[in-house]
């Protein structure tokens, strides 16, 4: 990981070769939600003449996370930046409980077993770097567009725990893990709604879109109380991942001050690879949206 960020930074040093004039330094806060349901177990009634199951489903709550960055502006301007977002969620179930994973699946001592309890974390921990180089296009005096070209690479790394209690106690760790880097390309829009007295109100829109070639290490192992132990062989994958970002939001700045309040979302394809006894082969998309506020300083 250290050896792909190292190439991030070479590559866009490199970019720099027009003359520099200005450039600024922000923060952004997070508030976001994570969206990429698993169903982790599921309960049966063990009636046969009117046989009911339900199935246990993750869900994530909002949560804080980070971004940091700065932009360099000349002929074309650059920015750099840094997102960090990790989050969890744990649920917890009772009952004729089956679990949704293959190792507990394989651990069952015949087929009609099921536990009395289970619980499940369900943790996520994303880190982006990322470069943009993007130039400014003044349509009039209230509009201005900026294409975009970058790269960016990062992590995206996924761990589903679960254990149940029962004549037979077992836990298993289910490790979904991706690193990736690739091209990224994009537009913003800006709309100026108010021009004052060094203080200007805009409407931002931004859009982009990213494919990341990258590795997914995915591993599952089972134990229990019994001793046992089961790894389940889950290929690692290698192939490539499409993103994408959208962003609406509003900025206020003053002299050299801005604050921007905006709703972003993020989209990534096919981020579970994993196999399970619930869907069998996943590749379900990770969603992660929510509100941003960004605090910038020019300089220059």
């Amino acid at each position: 990981m250290r050896n792909l960020y190292q190439r991030l930074i070479i590559l866009s040093a490199l970019s720099c070769t027009s003359t520099l004039y200005a450039g600024n330094v922000f923060i952004e806060p997070l508030y976001w939600q994570a969206d990429e349901p698993v169903d982790w177990a599921y309960t049966n009634n063990l009636n046969a003449s009117n046989q009911q199951v339900a199935y246990q489903t993750s869900s994530f709550d909002s949560a804080p996370g980070l971004r940091l960055g700065f932009g360099l502006s000349g002929k074309f301007d650059n920015e750099f930046y840094f997102t960090h977002y990790k989050t969890d969620t744990k649920d917890s179930a009772t009952g004729n409980l089956v679990s949704g994973f293959l190792g507990a699946t394989a651990g069952k001592p015949n087929n009609a077993f099921t536990y009395d309890a289970g619980q499940f974390d369900f943790d996520l921990d994303y880190n982006l770097l990322e470069w943009d180089l993007s130039k400014d296009f003044q349509l009039n005096s209230a509009i201005k567009i900026k294409p975009l070209i970058g790269l960016a690479g990062g992590t995206i790394d996924q761990d589903l725990n679960s254990a149940f209690q029962g004549s037979i106690n077992s836990s298993e760790k289910v490790v979904n893990d991706f690193t990736g880097i690739g091209p990224k390309a994009g537009i913003d829009a800006t709309v100026t709604l108010l021009n004052k007295n060094q203080t200007k109100l805009n409407f931002d829109a931004q859009f982009a879109s990213y494919y990341l070639y990258g590795h997914w290490d995915l591993s599952d192992q089972y134990t229990d109380n019994t001793g046992r132990v089961i790894n389940v062989n889950l290929d690692n994958k290698t192939m490539g991942s499409l993103g994408l970002q959208a962003m609406l939001g509003f900025t206020l700045i003053h002299d050299k001050f801005s604050a921007s309040l905006g709703y972003e979302l993020n989209t990534w394809f096919n981020q579970l690879q994993i196999f399970d006894d619930t869907t069998g082969s996943h590749d379900n998309n990770l969603a992660l949206q929510g509100f941003n506020l960004t605090l910038r300083y020019q300089f220059g």
